[in-house]
């Protein structure tokens, strides 16, 4: 006995001093030779010592697997909970979440018998993690309040911080991002936290302020962090940086995300943390695709791929396939796409990630509505829809209904499409997306004509021209008084540098006035350099300031120029109108079908246009071609192009 004591206390010196290799002798030589083989609880205990040392998940489970058997055989329910834990604790690390719930679940009812409250506390929280990751926050509520409750049984303050800290993440998704930003105030105060775990708080209330669309909150908490030595947790600056870009992609400053992607890249290449570099990788290559640069997107993507899959971080993997496959489908290379998404739907099943499952079979049924195979395409969207109702992304449900709406009128099922285009317009509304609103609109218009309703067609194009126009003019008086408030926000920042330029020279002169022993001399020579640092800084904070106000400028204009490129004559626009009102009113329905058809497709090419910054000469010319082919049918052949 006193010999395996002494092995045990060993195995503790060398996990604590992280000699995996002795860890191993020990394993092999300690366990196997030294316990007798009747001493099964000993042996229990030391493989689930070992399990809990172990990084990797499939060496976890290995260990616990040993540990669990030795304590079958001595019927020690309580090692039996420890080691089903541990078991499931190592398919959570590799992402496979439900095989981690049913091992859990199993951990619980050996540790509920032998009252193992801090265990049983722990376990409720990693189910909680894991109901959080699906978006299934009934069951993640019902799990982070058992964990409350068994933690009470303990004097573990850390388990206190991990309920409140799973609490503000549930409130976040919630949407109730006020009552996320409380709880987390109330774990900065009520908790002597880390270093590092106060940064990862902080930084979540900014996280929280971004998703309010409260920009400046969200960007003032990042500088705060950025105040509070996080250059001593490089991981924590890089999750920062990214917060950081995507704070300034939202206000459309472009160049800081950047150089915040760039920052946080280079910080993750020198400490070798790929999984930070696969992160920022992809949430650069999502910038690029919002540039409509597909390939240097797809690009940037498939860097991640070999770290991802080598390391079965299959959350993000599934991501970037997704990814990658949406690129594609905007390139028109269908096959292409259909191969990651595929490559992606694979991943979700083996996870069980219905939110990215729900995403990868709805482009799944946009690639074959693209090949118009309508058919299949229906049934992956029937699919998203079932992977949603577990999901609850009431966005990505509407977005669904709307494709779902456009391949039924492609079969000539009007009716149910109308409904689901209803459907998604109400849902739209709720969530105010405006702009899914006037997409609707204009889909529900030419489902209109194709089911042959040519008056409620022309009637529901009226409607779509002026909810368009209402939203155009909201939209832009929005980002004309975001370019005017940025545009003060940085005289307001030049004043305040130049303020405390002043404060530093007023201070610099009460100091040298408490010096008197310093010669005139010295005096002096402080003098100039302060006021050639001062004079520095000002030139310099002024050529920012006129590099900032060109920008703007700049940007001004090409909101302008886009405005003008989503602008329709008003005499083209009612001449039609009157000229499809003129073909019902003579129940001439031919040409009726006709000019509404090619009059919807200009008006949707000339809407998918507005939103981008170029345009090619051949879509301008094909949209120019279906212009003279409508003033031709107006004009009944009486001139020729």
């Amino acid at each position: 006995m006193k010999m395996i004591i002494l092995n045990l206390s060993l195995f503790i010196l060398l996990t604590i001093s992280g000699n995996c290799f002795a860890n191993e002798i020990l394993f092999k030589d300690s366990v196997l030779r030294i316990i007798p083989s009747q001493i099964n609880t000993e042996k229990a205990s030391l493989f689930h010592q070992i399990a809990k040392s172990e990084q990797i998940p499939d060496s976890i489970r290995k260990y616990a697997y040993l540990s669990l058997s030795w304590a079958k055989l001595n019927s020690d329910k309580g090692m039996m909970g420890e080691a089903y834990k541990s078991i499931g604790a190592s398919y959570h690390l590799a992402s496979s979440y439900q095989n981690a719930l049913i091992y859990y679940d199993s951990a619980l009812l050996y540790l509920f018998e032998e009252d193992h409250s801090n265990t049983m506390a722990r376990t409720y929280s990693n189910k909680c993690g894991i109901y959080i990751r699906f978006r299934s926050l009934d069951s993640a509520i019902y799990n982070n309040e058992k964990c409350k409750e068994y933690a009470a049984k303990t004097n573990d303050t850390e388990l206190d911080r991990i309920y409140l800290k799973r609490k503000a993440n549930i409130f976040s998704l919630q949407g109730d991002h006020q009552k996320s930003i409380t709880t987390l105030r109330q774990l900065i105060q009520s908790h002597n936290l880390t270093p590092s775990n106060q940064i990862l708080n902080y930084k979540d209330i900014g996280v929280n302020y971004f998703n309010m669309g409260m920009i400046d909150s969200a960007l003032y908490y990042y500088q705060l962090v950025e105040q509070m030595n996080i250059d001593q947790f490089p991981q924590n600056k890089i999750i920062l940086l990214n917060n950081k870009a995507n704070a300034y992609i939202f206000i459309g400053d472009h160049e800081s995300s950047i150089k915040c992607y760039l920052e946080a890249i280079k910080i993750a290449d020198s400490i070798k943390y790929e999984y930070g570099l696969t992160l920022i990788k992809s949430n650069l290559a999502n910038l690029y695709f919002e540039w409509d640069k597909f390939n240097e997107a797809i690009e940037i993507y498939k860097e991640s791929l070999p770290y991802l899959e080598n390391n079965a971080i299959y959350r993000n993997l599934a991501t970037n396939y997704i990814n990658i496959g949406i690129s594609y489908n905007s390139l028109n290379k269908i096959d292409s796409s259909l191969k990651y998404l595929e490559m992606a739907k694979s991943v979700c099943l083996k996870t069980d990630d219905q939110a990215l499952l729900s995403t990868t079979y709805h482009n799944l049924g946009r690639c074959h509505y693209s090949k118009n195979d309508f058919s299949l395409a229906l049934d992956y969207y029937h699919l998203a829809i079932e992977s949603n109702k577990r999901d609850h992304n009431i966005n990505t449900k509407a977005n669904i209904y709307h494709d779902m709406a456009l391949s039924l009128s492609e079969i000539g099922n009007y009716h149910q499409a109308l409904m689901l285009v209803d459907s998604a317009s109400q849902i739209y509304n709720e969530i105010e997306n405006t702009q899914q609103v006037v997409d609707v609109e204009l889909s529900k218009a030419i489902i209109l004509g194709q089911e042959g309703h040519y008056q409620k067609a022309n009637e529901q194009l009226y409607e779509y021209i002026n909810l368009k126009d209402s939203v155009f003019s909201k939209e832009k008086f929005q980002q004309i008084s975001e370019l005017e408030t940025k545009y003060k926000t940085a005289e307001k920042e030049a004043e305040i540098q130049k303020h405390l330029a002043k404060i530093a020279a007023n201070e610099l002169e009460i100091n040298q006035e408490k010096n008197k022993a310093l010669t005139y001399g010295m005096l002096f020579t402080i003098a100039a350099i302060v006021l050639l640092i001062i004079l520095i800084f000002l030139l310099k904070n002024r050529q920012k300031h006129q590099l900032e106000k060109s920008s703007l400028e700049q940007h001004s204009k090409e909101l302008e120029g886009r405005l003008l490129r989503s602008q329709m004559n008003p005499h083209f626009i009612f001449n039609s109108l009157n000229s499809i009102q003129s073909y019902i009113t003579s129940n001439d329905q031919y040409h009726a079908e006709i000019y509404l058809s090619k009059f919807a497709k200009l008006m949707r090419t000339i809407l998918e246009n507005s939103r981008h910054s170029f345009v090619s000469i051949e879509q301008d010319l094909s949209n120019l071609m279906i212009y003279m082919e409508l003033e031709e049918l107006r004009f009944e052949g009486k001139f020729k192009y």
